[in-house]
């Protein structure tokens, strides 16, 4: 609160000193060997020849949805997951989301919490959907991340025991980050290893070809780069 009342204020405010402020973390650059090390798994995972920039612009070129086909795709891997998480996590019976395939936004995906068990999730069409990140967008979003953690939230906290400030979720402050981790685990808390072979069945079903096996390998190749950063608190 009173970083946002500084920003408002006029203050400028570094980045580093703001992620600090926020979310209670120390960020700084990673190890330069770290990035390379995740260069060199990335080279290996996309195979073929050329600069490495170069296959992998071609691999999410290959990688993306066609526009007509996304809404098909968020449903049926929205189904699959949710069936997924209810046999192990238990969820109200009435539960829902209501999806909607949106344009000029800045996010990719972006989870409404409605209360009473209800979201909308929508989806942005402008920045090209690929087969490969679409199911850990919707376990994100949905089952078993945001919508998923605020139904259980809503039916633990609040209305068993009585935590009504739970219904209250503040952006930029621990708690979100906390949420936004968990949410970006999702796909592997619900499905694991082998998420690539899973979701090429369900988009098999929909009559697209996808690779699971090597969009998986690119995937954690990719996930290095995102890591190598130091945090500290």
């Amino acid at each position: 609160m009173a970083c946002a009342g500084r920003k408002f204020a006029g203050q400028q405010i570094g980045f580093v000193e703001e992620v600090r402020d926020y979310f209670d973390v120390d960020i700084a650059k990673g190890d330069p060997d770290r990035y390379r090390q995740a260069h060199t798994r990335l080279d290996a995972a996309l195979g073929g020849t050329g600069p490495l920039a170069d296959r992998m612009a071609a691999h999410r070129r290959a990688d993306e949805i066609p526009p007509a086909r996304l809404e098909a795709c968020i449903h049926a891997f929205s189904s699959a997951l949710r069936d997924r998480v209810r046999a192990d996590y238990p969820l109200p019976d009435t539960e829902t989301i209501t999806y909607e395939v949106v344009t000029d936004k800045p996010w990719s995906g972006f989870n409404y919490y409605l209360g009473d068990y209800r979201s909308t999730v929508a989806v942005n069409a402008d920045l090209k959907q690929l087969m490969s990140n679409l199911p850990r967008l919707v376990a994100h979003e949905s089952y078993p991340g945001h919508h998923t953690e605020h139904c259980r939230k809503e039916a633990g906290l609040v209305h068993r025991h009585g935590h009504d400030e739970q219904t209250i979720f503040l952006v930029n402050t621990p708690q979100c980050l906390m949420a936004e981790g968990l949410a970006d685990l999702a796909l592997y808390a619900a499905i694991g290893p082998g998420w690539g072979g899973w979701a090429a069945e369900i988009y098999a079903d929909l009559g697209l070809r996808f690779d699971g096996e090597k969009a998986e390998a690119v995937a954690e190749a990719s996930a290095a780069l995102a890591t190598c950063a130091r945090t500290r608190r």
